[in-house]
Protein backbone atom coordinates (compact mmCIF):
# COMPACT_ATOMS: atom_id res chain seq x y z
CA UNK A 1 0.00 0.00 0.00
CA UNK A 2 1.39 3.43 -0.93
CA UNK A 3 1.57 6.25 1.61
CA UNK A 4 -1.31 8.18 -0.02
CA UNK A 5 -3.53 5.09 -0.03
CA UNK A 6 -2.73 4.48 3.64
CA UNK A 7 -3.70 8.05 4.53
CA UNK A 8 -6.91 7.79 2.54
CA UNK A 9 -7.82 4.62 4.43
CA UNK A 10 -6.92 6.30 7.69
CA UNK A 11 -9.19 9.23 6.92
CA UNK A 12 -12.22 6.99 6.60
CA UNK A 13 -11.60 5.04 9.80
CA UNK A 14 -9.13 6.31 12.37
CA UNK A 15 -10.11 9.97 12.08
CA UNK A 16 -13.81 9.38 12.57
CA UNK A 17 -15.06 10.92 15.78
CA UNK A 18 -12.20 13.38 16.36
CA UNK A 19 -13.27 16.49 14.36
CA UNK A 20 -12.03 18.95 16.98
CA UNK A 21 -8.43 17.93 16.36
CA UNK A 22 -8.65 17.41 12.61
CA UNK A 23 -10.12 20.84 12.12
CA UNK A 24 -7.77 22.60 14.50
CA UNK A 25 -5.46 25.28 13.10
CA UNK A 26 -2.59 24.24 15.35
CA UNK A 27 -1.48 20.68 16.02
CA UNK A 28 -1.30 19.21 19.50
CA UNK A 29 2.35 18.62 20.36
CA UNK A 30 3.30 15.15 21.58
CA UNK A 31 6.97 14.48 22.25
CA UNK A 32 7.80 10.79 22.62
CA UNK A 33 11.00 9.18 23.86
CA UNK A 34 11.99 5.54 23.93
CA UNK A 35 15.02 3.33 24.05
CA UNK A 36 16.04 2.52 20.44
CA UNK A 37 13.82 -0.56 20.14
CA UNK A 38 12.09 -2.04 17.10
CA UNK A 39 8.69 -2.00 18.81
CA UNK A 40 8.42 1.76 18.21
CA UNK A 41 7.78 1.07 14.51
CA UNK A 42 4.06 1.97 14.64
CA UNK A 43 4.85 5.43 16.00
CA UNK A 44 7.67 5.92 13.51
CA UNK A 45 5.34 5.09 10.63
CA UNK A 46 2.72 7.42 12.08
CA UNK A 47 5.21 10.28 11.75
CA UNK A 48 6.69 9.21 8.41
CA UNK A 49 3.33 8.64 6.72
CA UNK A 50 1.82 11.87 7.98
CA UNK A 51 -0.93 9.98 9.82
CA UNK A 52 -0.35 11.78 13.11
CA UNK A 53 -0.35 15.19 11.43
CA UNK A 54 -3.53 14.32 9.55
CA UNK A 55 -5.05 13.46 12.93
CA UNK A 56 -4.14 16.83 14.42
CA UNK A 57 -1.00 15.70 16.23
CA UNK A 58 2.53 17.09 16.01
CA UNK A 59 4.47 13.99 17.06
CA UNK A 60 8.25 13.80 17.39
CA UNK A 61 10.18 10.72 18.54
CA UNK A 62 13.61 10.75 20.12
CA UNK A 63 15.86 7.95 21.38
CA UNK A 64 16.76 7.69 25.06
CA UNK A 65 19.47 5.79 26.88
CA UNK A 66 17.16 4.06 29.34
CA UNK A 67 13.59 3.59 30.48
CA UNK A 68 14.46 5.39 33.71
CA UNK A 69 15.45 8.49 31.75
CA UNK A 70 12.20 8.33 29.79
CA UNK A 71 10.13 7.99 32.96
CA UNK A 72 11.88 10.94 34.58
CA UNK A 73 11.29 13.12 31.52
CA UNK A 74 7.59 12.22 31.33
CA UNK A 75 7.13 12.79 35.06
CA UNK A 76 8.91 16.15 34.79
CA UNK A 77 6.83 17.33 31.85
CA UNK A 78 9.60 17.59 29.23
CA UNK A 79 7.92 14.74 27.33
CA UNK A 80 4.24 14.06 26.81
CA UNK A 81 4.53 10.30 26.18
CA UNK A 82 7.18 7.68 26.84
CA UNK A 83 7.57 4.07 25.77
CA UNK A 84 8.80 1.59 28.31
CA UNK A 85 8.94 -2.01 29.37
CA UNK A 86 5.71 -2.69 31.23
CA UNK A 87 7.61 -4.12 34.21
CA UNK A 88 9.32 -0.77 34.77
CA UNK A 89 6.04 1.06 34.28
CA UNK A 90 4.15 -1.17 36.71
CA UNK A 91 6.88 -0.78 39.31
CA UNK A 92 6.87 3.00 38.92
CA UNK A 93 3.11 3.11 39.32
CA UNK A 94 3.29 0.98 42.47
CA UNK A 95 5.78 3.49 43.92
CA UNK A 96 3.24 6.28 43.51
CA UNK A 97 4.31 7.82 40.21
CA UNK A 98 1.12 8.96 38.41
CA UNK A 99 1.66 7.10 35.14
CA UNK A 100 -1.18 5.74 33.02
CA UNK A 101 -0.94 3.32 30.11
CA UNK A 102 -2.02 4.84 26.80
CA UNK A 103 -1.35 2.03 24.29
CA UNK A 104 0.39 -1.32 24.06
CA UNK A 105 3.58 -1.46 21.99
CA UNK A 106 4.70 -5.06 21.49
CA UNK A 107 3.69 -8.65 22.13
CA UNK A 108 5.94 -11.62 22.85
CA UNK A 109 4.79 -14.80 21.14
CA UNK A 110 6.67 -18.05 21.73
CA UNK A 111 5.77 -19.13 18.21
CA UNK A 112 8.06 -16.45 16.80
CA UNK A 113 10.08 -15.10 19.75
CA UNK A 114 11.61 -11.65 19.41
CA UNK A 115 13.96 -11.97 22.39
CA UNK A 116 16.46 -14.55 23.55
CA UNK A 117 19.45 -15.18 25.77
CA UNK A 118 22.96 -15.42 24.42
CA UNK A 119 26.04 -16.96 26.00
CA UNK A 120 29.59 -17.19 24.68
CA UNK A 121 30.03 -19.76 21.91
CA UNK A 122 32.26 -21.91 24.12
CA UNK A 123 30.24 -21.44 27.30
CA UNK A 124 29.54 -24.60 29.36
CA UNK A 125 26.02 -23.36 30.16
CA UNK A 126 23.43 -25.71 28.68
CA UNK A 127 20.08 -24.89 30.33
CA UNK A 128 18.39 -22.20 32.46
CA UNK A 129 19.29 -23.63 35.87
CA UNK A 130 22.97 -23.49 34.93
CA UNK A 131 22.71 -19.71 35.34
CA UNK A 132 22.52 -20.10 39.12
CA UNK A 133 25.48 -18.25 40.62
CA UNK A 134 26.37 -16.64 37.27
CA UNK A 135 26.52 -13.01 36.15
CA UNK A 136 24.11 -11.80 33.49
CA UNK A 137 23.35 -8.37 32.10
CA UNK A 138 20.13 -6.38 31.92
CA UNK A 139 19.52 -2.88 30.63
CA UNK A 140 18.12 -1.88 34.02
CA UNK A 141 18.01 -3.72 37.34
CA UNK A 142 14.62 -5.31 38.08
CA UNK A 143 13.50 -4.79 34.49
CA UNK A 144 11.54 -7.14 32.22
CA UNK A 145 14.63 -9.15 31.29
CA UNK A 146 15.56 -9.64 34.94
CA UNK A 147 12.06 -10.88 35.79
CA UNK A 148 12.03 -13.21 32.78
CA UNK A 149 15.47 -14.65 33.53
CA UNK A 150 14.60 -15.14 37.21
CA UNK A 151 11.40 -16.99 36.31
CA UNK A 152 13.25 -19.04 33.68
CA UNK A 153 15.98 -20.13 36.09
CA UNK A 154 13.53 -20.99 38.88
CA UNK A 155 11.18 -22.91 36.57
CA UNK A 156 14.11 -25.14 35.58
CA UNK A 157 15.03 -25.93 39.17
CA UNK A 158 17.71 -23.28 39.60
CA UNK A 159 17.94 -20.48 42.16
CA UNK A 160 17.47 -17.00 40.72
CA UNK A 161 18.45 -15.45 44.06
CA UNK A 162 22.04 -16.46 43.33
CA UNK A 163 22.11 -14.86 39.87
CA UNK A 164 24.01 -11.57 39.75
CA UNK A 165 22.42 -8.95 37.52
CA UNK A 166 24.53 -6.08 36.17
CA UNK A 167 23.45 -3.13 34.04
CA UNK A 168 24.95 -3.05 30.53
CA UNK A 169 23.38 -1.31 27.49
CA UNK A 170 22.09 -3.73 24.85
CA UNK A 171 24.58 -2.48 22.27
CA UNK A 172 27.50 -3.38 24.55
CA UNK A 173 26.13 -6.63 25.99
CA UNK A 174 27.18 -8.85 23.08
CA UNK A 175 30.84 -7.94 23.46
CA UNK A 176 30.62 -8.38 27.23
CA UNK A 177 29.31 -11.91 26.72
CA UNK A 178 31.80 -12.81 23.99
CA UNK A 179 34.74 -11.58 26.07
CA UNK A 180 33.66 -13.56 29.12
CA UNK A 181 33.09 -10.46 31.27
CA UNK A 182 29.55 -11.73 31.90
CA UNK A 183 28.01 -15.17 31.43
CA UNK A 184 24.96 -14.19 29.41
CA UNK A 185 22.45 -11.54 28.41
CA UNK A 186 18.81 -11.47 27.36
CA UNK A 187 18.38 -9.25 24.33
CA UNK A 188 16.16 -8.59 21.35
CA UNK A 189 16.50 -11.38 18.81
CA UNK A 190 17.85 -8.74 16.46
CA UNK A 191 20.91 -8.38 18.70
CA UNK A 192 21.00 -12.13 19.33
CA UNK A 193 20.98 -12.92 15.63
CA UNK A 194 23.82 -10.52 14.96
CA UNK A 195 25.86 -12.01 17.82
CA UNK A 196 25.31 -15.57 16.64
CA UNK A 197 26.05 -14.66 13.01
CA UNK A 198 29.30 -13.05 14.18
CA UNK A 199 30.44 -16.42 15.51
CA UNK A 200 31.18 -15.28 19.07
CA UNK A 201 27.94 -16.26 20.80
CA UNK A 202 25.20 -18.87 20.73
CA UNK A 203 21.57 -18.82 21.74
CA UNK A 204 20.77 -20.49 25.07
CA UNK A 205 17.00 -20.08 24.85
CA UNK A 206 14.08 -17.71 25.32
CA UNK A 207 13.55 -16.58 28.94
CA UNK A 208 10.33 -14.69 28.12
CA UNK A 209 8.61 -18.06 27.72
CA UNK A 210 8.79 -18.43 31.51
CA UNK A 211 6.33 -15.53 31.81
CA UNK A 212 3.82 -16.78 29.24
CA UNK A 213 3.67 -18.10 25.72
CA UNK A 214 2.07 -14.82 24.68
CA UNK A 215 1.92 -11.49 26.50
CA UNK A 216 2.29 -7.72 26.07
CA UNK A 217 5.67 -6.54 27.30
CA UNK A 218 5.96 -2.85 26.41
CA UNK A 219 3.71 0.16 26.11
CA UNK A 220 3.26 3.91 25.73
CA UNK A 221 2.45 5.94 28.82
CA UNK A 222 1.86 9.47 30.08
CA UNK A 223 0.99 11.16 33.35
CA UNK A 224 -2.55 11.07 34.69
CA UNK A 225 -2.61 14.86 34.54
CA UNK A 226 -1.73 14.96 30.84
CA UNK A 227 -4.31 12.25 30.12
CA UNK A 228 -7.10 14.14 31.88
CA UNK A 229 -6.32 17.37 30.01
CA UNK A 230 -5.80 15.82 26.57
CA UNK A 231 -8.47 13.16 26.16
CA UNK A 232 -9.17 13.98 22.52
CA UNK A 233 -5.51 14.04 21.55
CA UNK A 234 -4.86 10.67 23.21
CA UNK A 235 -7.90 9.16 21.54
CA UNK A 236 -6.48 10.31 18.20
CA UNK A 237 -3.08 8.89 19.17
CA UNK A 238 -4.57 5.48 19.97
CA UNK A 239 -6.60 5.38 16.77
CA UNK A 240 -3.58 6.19 14.62
CA UNK A 241 -1.38 3.70 16.48
CA UNK A 242 -3.91 0.92 15.85
CA UNK A 243 -3.84 1.71 12.13
CA UNK A 244 -0.09 2.17 11.82
CA UNK A 245 0.56 -0.94 13.92
CA UNK A 246 -1.58 -3.03 11.59
CA UNK A 247 0.17 -1.49 8.60
CA UNK A 248 3.63 -2.20 10.02
CA UNK A 249 2.71 -5.84 10.61
CA UNK A 250 1.64 -6.22 6.99
CA UNK A 251 4.48 -4.18 5.43
CA UNK A 252 7.64 -5.10 7.31
CA UNK A 253 9.98 -4.47 4.38
CA UNK A 254 8.58 -0.99 3.86
CA UNK A 255 8.86 0.05 7.51
CA UNK A 256 12.19 -1.67 8.25
CA UNK A 257 14.30 1.30 7.01
CA UNK A 258 12.60 3.53 9.59
CA UNK A 259 13.45 1.11 12.37
CA UNK A 260 17.01 0.69 11.11
CA UNK A 261 17.58 4.45 11.06
CA UNK A 262 16.14 4.93 14.56
CA UNK A 263 17.87 1.96 16.21
CA UNK A 264 21.10 1.78 14.22
CA UNK A 265 20.46 -1.91 13.56
CA UNK A 266 20.86 -3.79 10.29
CA UNK A 267 17.81 -3.51 8.04
CA UNK A 268 17.98 -7.11 6.80
CA UNK A 269 18.12 -8.41 10.36
CA UNK A 270 15.11 -6.30 11.31
CA UNK A 271 13.09 -7.85 8.50
CA UNK A 272 14.22 -11.39 9.37
CA UNK A 273 13.42 -11.02 13.10
CA UNK A 274 10.07 -9.25 13.15
CA UNK A 275 8.56 -7.77 16.30
CA UNK A 276 4.84 -8.34 16.78
CA UNK A 277 3.37 -4.88 17.16
CA UNK A 278 0.29 -4.63 19.38
CA UNK A 279 -2.74 -3.06 17.70
CA UNK A 280 -4.91 -2.90 20.81
CA UNK A 281 -4.61 -2.84 24.58
CA UNK A 282 -5.69 -6.29 25.81
CA UNK A 283 -5.59 -6.55 29.59
CA UNK A 284 -5.60 -10.35 29.45
CA UNK A 285 -2.25 -10.22 27.68
CA UNK A 286 -0.79 -8.03 30.44
CA UNK A 287 -1.94 -10.19 33.36
CA UNK A 288 0.85 -12.83 33.04
CA UNK A 289 3.40 -10.07 33.51
CA UNK A 290 1.48 -8.73 36.51
CA UNK A 291 1.59 -12.19 38.08
CA UNK A 292 5.37 -12.54 37.67
CA UNK A 293 5.99 -8.99 38.88
CA UNK A 294 4.05 -9.88 42.04
CA UNK A 295 5.96 -13.16 42.43
CA UNK A 296 9.29 -11.33 42.33
CA UNK A 297 7.98 -8.57 44.62
CA UNK A 298 8.25 -5.70 42.17
CA UNK A 299 4.63 -4.72 42.75
CA UNK A 300 2.21 -5.45 45.64
CA UNK A 301 -0.26 -8.34 45.62
CA UNK A 302 -3.22 -5.95 45.32
CA UNK A 303 -1.88 -4.04 42.31
CA UNK A 304 -4.83 -2.67 40.30
CA UNK A 305 -4.06 -2.76 36.58
CA UNK A 306 -7.34 -1.18 35.53
CA UNK A 307 -6.61 1.90 37.65
CA UNK A 308 -3.61 2.74 35.47
CA UNK A 309 -5.34 2.34 32.11
CA UNK A 310 -6.14 5.65 30.44
CA UNK A 311 -9.82 5.41 29.49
Amino acid sequence: MQRSAFLNALSSTALAGIPSLVGAQTLTRIRIATAPDADVVAALWGVQSGAFAQSGLDVTIQPANSGAAVAAAVAGGSLEIGKSSLVSLLAARSRGLPFVLVAAAAIFDAGHPDSGMIVAKGSPLKRPRDLSGKTVSVQSLNDLNAVAMSAWVDADGGDSKTVKFVEIPAAAATQAVASGRIDGSTLSMIFCSQAVAGGTCRLLGHPFEAIAKRFVYSGFFCTADFASKNETALEAFRRVMAQTGAYALAHRSETAPLVAKFTGLDEKTIVSVPVEVATKLDLKLIQPLIDKAITYKLIPNDFDLRAMIDP
